[in-house]
């Protein structure tokens, strides 16, 4: 009988001892799941505010320095949703017929953009100790955007302005925050583009940016 007492008050304490070391462990992993995503909503801003100063360049059609604002979000680790607002300038050289001075023209348009982000490497970077503050890595979007027709223009004829569009892209881009200055490097390319100034009228099906901005807040 004693025996029988002796064998049952052994389990019953191995029981307890392995509930014990079984709760203490999922309670130190559920901390550490729950730290690590603190510390990334740490990391990742929830609210991004910043202010680009950019340029379309390689392939026209964006003008020549684009004056932005930038607003990011987290929608989850991986993706985000950016949007941008702002100004877009052409700048061109004439020469007048009557004389051989060299005149500056300029072209102002409205421009908007919304595009949702999704950053495939976030989890290897964070593996690796690589920053990722506020989204820094490699991306692919989907982008929407706008460009107006000339609300300024400076010695320039109607002619040779830019147009009117809207257009959809997928980028492919590796964007960077160090303290609170950030760049961006962007590629894209258009499955769907429409001509607002003149139907039917080609548009380049690509787009490329590149961009430098600072960034509203504490650095990180």
């Amino acid at each position: 009988m004693k025996s029988v007492l002796s064998v049952s008050r052994a389990v019953s304490i191995l029981f307890i001892c392995f509930f014990f070391f079984s709760y203490s462990y999922s309670q130190e992993k559920s901390w550490y799941e729950k730290y690590r995503a603190d510390s990334i909503k740490q990391i990742i801003g929830k609210d991004i505010f910043r202010v680009h100063v950019a340029s379309a360049f390689i392939i026209p059609g964006y003008g020549d320095v684009q004056l932005l604002g930038n607003y990011e979000t987290r929608v989850s680790r991986d993706i985000s949703f950016n949007t941008r607002a702002g100004f877009c300038f052409q700048f061109l050289n004439a020469n007048t017929a009557t004389s051989s001075r060299t005149q500056t023209t300029m072209g102002c348009y409205l421009f908007a953009s919304a595009e949702l982000k999704y950053f495939f490497l976030t989890q290897s970077r964070i593996a690796s100790k690589r920053k990722v503050a506020n989204y820094s890595g490699f991306y692919i979007g989907t982008e929407q955007n706008l460009l107006s027709a000339p609300i300024f223009l400076q010695n320039i004829s109607a002619n040779k302005t830019l147009d009117a569009k809207t257009a959809f892209y997928l980028n492919l881009g590796f964007q960077k925050q160090i303290g609170n200055l950030f760049f961006n490097w962007s590629v894209g390319a258009s499955p769907f583009r429409v001509n607002l100034s003149k139907k039917d009228a080609y548009l380049v099906p690509a787009q490329s940016w590149l961009t430098l901005g600072y960034v509203f807040g504490s650095a990180k």
